[in-house]
């Protein structure tokens, strides 16, 4: 989306109007980017290892649920929780570790003749351990009880120790959580616009969105000059705009701050489990120099879809483009676009179409453009 970076004709650029920030660095507190990573939060939609979509929530006492969603069938029985448990994290920051402990896991009998002939219920509760919590994954075992059948013969089973194992389990995201303070479908009253700072005592740029600083870059080398530095917050500008639009609703992302649901977007501003400081793609500037801008991922685009370059101008701030959270808990999914480049003072369009991950619903939108705007 974006081209590489000519650095020798920074002076040339920086008649560009931009809303920037100029500081001498007093104050700012730009060592630290947002708070000490919290425990991931799980809830969210997740898939589990059999191929079922797991519902969990998280409650505010750190009590963990993990339902199905939809239930699924245990021989003649409906199957609806599959797990609970406590949070506890261990450590702090990148180092911390995140487990789910005193749990408890409902299991399907599989055997038939277990349930007909040993009395083993068809749902039973049995324990979980080594519950590990990650934002790409849950994994941990659970107890598969033993039972000794004299002679083979059912009608006679016992629980038996030594026949019982522990059997893994895994869940993994099923998509990746809405970003409702990039909606503009949202009934918002406090909306501000992602801005810039730069900072010449340290060299840096920063991007604030809701007054918080979510990503920081310190320009380091031999382009430490102060026009390559505001040309680079320029360029951050510039493409932050492109990706987020021109306004964020600070009503949901205050909330987000102090919930960490669906994400705490001080630490993933777009909520795909990567924290906001190596979210970045890197740019090559020449001289084996490569500068990170911030990746901000509104929607996603699954592997393999037909998806043309957008046309110039276009971002988050077109209207009804980009469909709101409405109806979706996930990121919308761009799995399909059609580029029509007008021809004899025609105009272009993009036409969009966008799916749900989680309810398999698609929405189409289009977005039209001028006979003037290039089109790709």
């Amino acid at each position: 989306m974006f081209g590489q970076i000519n650095w020798s004709r920074w002076a040339l650029l920086l008649s560009i109007v931009l809303t920037v920030v100029i500081t001498d660095g007093t104050g700012l507190g730009l060592s630290q980017v947002g708070p000490t990573a919290p425990a991931p939060n799980p809830t969210g939609k997740w898939k589990l290892d059999t191929g079922e979509t797991i519902d969990i929530t998280q409650s505010g006492s750190d009590e963990v649920t993990a339902k199905f969603s939809p239930q699924v069938r245990c021989w003649d029985l409906q199957r609806t929780g599959l797990f609970s448990g406590k949070l506890k994290t261990t450590g702090s920051g990148a180092t911390a570790t995140v487990t789910i402990e005193d749990g408890r896991f409902w299991a399907c009998t599989r055997n038939e003749r277990m349930w007909k002939e040993c009395g083993v219920p068809k749902i039973f509760e049995t324990k979980m351990r080594n519950v590990t919590v990650s934002p790409f994954s849950i994994t941990g075992e659970v107890l598969r009880p033993g039972y000794y059948l004299p002679g083979g013969d059912f009608r006679r089973c016992r629980p038996d120790s030594e026949y019982e194992e522990w059997v893994p389990f895994s869940l993994a995201p099923l998509c990746r959580p809405s970003t409702p303070w990039f909606d503009k479908g949202t009934n918002c009253q406090r909306k501000l616009v992602p801005t810039i700072t730069v900072d010449y005592t340290s060299f840096s740029a920063s991007v604030q969105i809701c007054v918080h600083t979510v990503f920081r870059y310190s320009i380091t080398g031999f382009i430490t000059a102060p026009a390559n530095l505001e040309f680079y917050g320029k360029t951050l500008g510039d493409r932050v705009i492109q990706q987020v639009g021109g306004l964020v609703c600070c009503d949901e992302f205050e909330n987000a701050v102090r919930t960490g649901r669906p994400c705490n977007p001080l630490l993933d501003v777009d909520c795909d489990g990567k924290p906001n400081q190596t979210d970045v793609a890197l740019e090559d500037v020449g001289h084996n120099l490569y500068v990170p801008y911030p990746e901000i991922n509104i929607f996603s685009t699954p592997p393999g879809a037909s998806v043309p370059p957008f046309p110039e101008g276009l971002n988050p701030d077109d209207p009804g483009f980009v469909p709101n959270s409405n109806g979706c808990d996930c990121k919308w999914q761009l799995i399909k676009g059609v580029l029509n480049c007008g021809s004899a003072g025609q105009g272009h369009s993009y036409v969009a179409t966008w799916k749900c991950p989680t309810t398999g619903r698609e929405v189409t939108t289009t977005k039209n453009a001028t006979p003037n705007t290039p089109c790709p």
